[in-house]
This record gives C-alpha cells, structure tokens and sequence, in this order.
C-alpha cells in the first residue's frame, strides 16, 4: 500500500465552494420545484418567499454578524405579493451592485423586459420554462458583468 506524504497532501488546492443561489419565489410547489432542479445541478440553494423575507433575512445577518451573507446570483420572481422582484432588484443594487439578479415570470412582455434589464437584471426567464434552462441561467449569470446603470421605474 502507497503512504501518503504529508507535503503532497497540503499541495492540493481545496475543493471550489458551490456556486451559492438566492432563490425568491412566493408559489410554494414552484420554490421547491426550482430549487430541487438548481440543487440537483449542484448548486447550494437558499430559499425565500417573497422580497419582505429577503431584506428581513439580510438585515438580521447584518446585525448578528456585520456582514449582509454571501451568495453568488439571485433568482426571483418578479410578481409577488407586497414586495415585487422589481423592488427586490432595486434594493439588492444598493446592497450589492455587481450581484448577478435573474428575474422570472409568466408575463413577460417587453415592457417588463426592458424595465428589468434598465433596473440591472442579467436576464428574465418566462415561465413555464425548463429546469435545465434556469441552471443555465444562472451559470451565466456568473461570468457576465452587470449593467453600470440603474435608474428606478418611473412612477405609474
């Protein structure tokens, strides 16, 4: 039997941390629908219903830690009760400006299209759509760059 070398042993670098997902969806059955398929393709997902439990979640690590958490993209729903994903989206640029934010949502004309990508979302998937294509998404996500501009929507 082959002894391990201690010296060689600390020569290997350390297994690359999972790609972290936000994942804000109020349907229950569609929250764990997704995050079954973003876990299966192996990413650590975290779970929320809505924008409201977003912020409330970041708040409360911040005073109980100093720093708001790490996660590497955000995928929300944009109609949500209360706290829309748009809402989401503007409050996460100022948390964090170069997070990568994917919205969703099953009225997706190109009105909701262009205020999306205006308010910095890498992109907007229209449901129903394809597991495989929201891992996808996100792994996308990770290698562009976020829009420099973000103006909020204007008032209806």
């Amino acid at each position: 039997m082959d002894r391990i070398d201690a010296r060689s042993a600390s020569e290997v670098p350390p297994a690359p941390t999972p790609t972290r997902v936000l994942l804000v969806e109020n349907d229950a059955e569609l929250r764990e629908l997704f995050g079954l398929g973003l876990t299966r393709a192996g990413y650590d997902v975290v779970y929320a219903a809505d924008g409201k439990e977003v912020l409330d979640r970041l708040a409360s690590t911040f005073a109980a830690e100093g720093h708001f958490g790490r996660f590497d993209v955000v995928v929300s729903d944009i109609r949500m009760p209360g706290f829309s994903g748009f809402h989401l989206l503007v409050a996460l640029r100022h948390w964090s400006p170069e997070l990568p934010v994917i919205l969703m949502t099953a009225f997706a004309d190109e009105g909701t299209r262009r205020d999306a990508r205006r308010l910095g979302a890498v992109t907007v998937l229209s449901k129903p759509f394809q597991l495989h294509a929201l891992a996808s998404a996100v792994e996308q996500a990770k290698i562009r760059s976020v829009p420099q501009t973000v103006r909020p929507l204007p008032d209806p």
